[in-house]
């Protein structure tokens, strides 16, 4: 089968353009040219339309250019020229592509310059590019800014960029800045006096048109350097939404511009203090609680009964569950066969509720009375709900007329201690 002519390799801008089909597989059409750049080398495929079908991916599939279409393929009856088609490739979307590529090569060639980086692999993403490089040095700051500067004054300078088909004569004499992948019908996209790289993908002729390069960060990754960039519109994007979010930061910090990294780590800085003394209180309170708990707890038969009421003043159960944690967390010793309830009144929230929440710290696993079968014994009676196991259950009683208070509640859980 001839092989497909890929247009966009003689001309990156031709967006547009006729063909013949070569071949149909249901949704699979083969041309005997295509403007359709196939996903390769790290770049996306090119999206468009083969007459009135949308072309969703384009494939390379035994040197032939694969088109996937949104549905099978049919000729319409009044076609004049049998399997004429129309090709016109989303243009936003390519030029994209052309902008984050030669992009792509600039920085590479940079980085080799600069830094002897070698680029052992790129992607070009929807959301960032990356670059992965080997660097025989630490990438911080200053390297990195010196490198985007650099790049950044390449494209001002509009360097030509161009596409070609050396002969194997011209191809030795040119000094790469890799290996070619193929062996033949190689084509090379030279950067005029500042890199020359074997590539099939589709390039600008000018650096200007790039734009700007911004890198966006540079990572340690598998024992290289990985470095995410954008170029063109997507990095003018970049520029613009991370600029407003700076400007809406000092506004709301009330600095200028420059003094925003500053004033955020004094705020850090502050807030670690803050949470380091918050800690410090909870535990102290949560001492004092332990205290009052202990001095409070009642032996009943074989049992040590221990409990914690408090009526919640705001509506928000997050403060005093933390709470009931650093209780725990600090209450080591207890006597064998305790019981402990935390017991919270919430008439703020409506419904008002009771919860109930019982843990048991047994002496060993043969225990016969359990924290569920507390827990059962109480909600049963008043239509509450809940649930858990023989250590811990925790049950909610909706506030009615008929509610227990606290103190019934107290004495329901001590009459059934004492049965036991």
């Amino acid at each position: 089968m001839q092989m497909t002519e890929r247009v966009y390799q003689q001309n990156s801008y031709n967006y547009e353009t006729e063909a013949k089909i070569v071949k149909i597989d249901n949704n699979r059409v083969i041309l005997d040219r295509t403007i359709f750049y196939p996903t390769s080398g790290g770049q996306s495929a090119d999206t468009g339309n083969i007459d009135n079908y949308r072309v969703i991916d384009v494939k390379n599939e035994d040197n032939e250019i694969v088109h996937i279409i949104d549905r099978p393929f049919k000729l319409p009856e009044n076609n004049e020229e049998l399997g004429k088609v129309h090709l016109k490739i989303d243009w936003e979307h390519r030029y994209d592509n052309m902008q984050q590529h030669t992009g792509q090569h600039l920085l590479s060639a940079v980085l080799l310059k600069l830094l002897h980086a070698e680029t052992v692999s790129s992607h070009l993403g929807t959301n960032y590019n990356t670059v992965d490089v080997s660097v025989p040095m630490e990438l911080n700051d200053e390297a990195i800014n010196k490198i985007e500067l650099y790049a950044n004054s390449l494209i001002y300078n509009r360097i030509p960029v161009k596409s070609y088909f050396p002969s194997s004569n011209e191809l030795n004499s040119l000094i790469l800045r890799r290996k070619p992948k193929v062996k033949e019908n190689i084509r090379v996209v030279e950067i005029e006096g500042t890199d020359i790289t074997p590539c099939g993908g589709t390039h600008l002729s000018n650096t200007v048109e790039i734009t700007i390069l911004k890198i966006i960060k540079a990572e340690k990754y598998k024992g290289m350097y990985r470095i995410y960039f954008l170029c063109g519109r997507k990095a003018s994007l970049h520029y613009l939404e991370n600029y407003r979010t700076l400007v809406q930061t000092a506004d709301f910090l009330s600095v200028p511009l420059k003094e925003v990294p500053l004033r955020t780590k004094n705020l850090m800085d502050k807030s670690i203090d803050q949470s380091k003394l918050i800690n410090s209180l909870k535990g102290k309170l949560a001492e004092f609680k332990i205290d009052t708990i202990l001095k409070n707890m009642l032996k009943i038969n074989t049992f040590y009964f221990l409990y914690d009421v408090n009526n919640i003043e705001s509506n928000n159960d997050e403060t005093l569950f933390l709470e009931q944690k650093d209780i725990l967390k600090h209450l080591k010793k207890l006597p064998a066969k305790s019981i402990l309830l935390f017991l919270e009144i919430n008439r703020k929230k409506l419904p008002a509720k009771m919860t109930l929440s019982i843990k048991t710290f047994p002496s060993n696993s043969n225990q016969k009375i359990s924290a569920l079968y507390i827990l059962d014994n109480i909600i049963s009676k008043y239509n509450g709900k809940g649930g858990g196991s023989k250590k811990y259950a925790r049950g909610i009683i909706t506030i009615k007329n008929d509610t227990p208070s606290p103190e019934m509640i107290l004495k329901t859980i001590e009459n059934i201690l004492r049965k036991q």
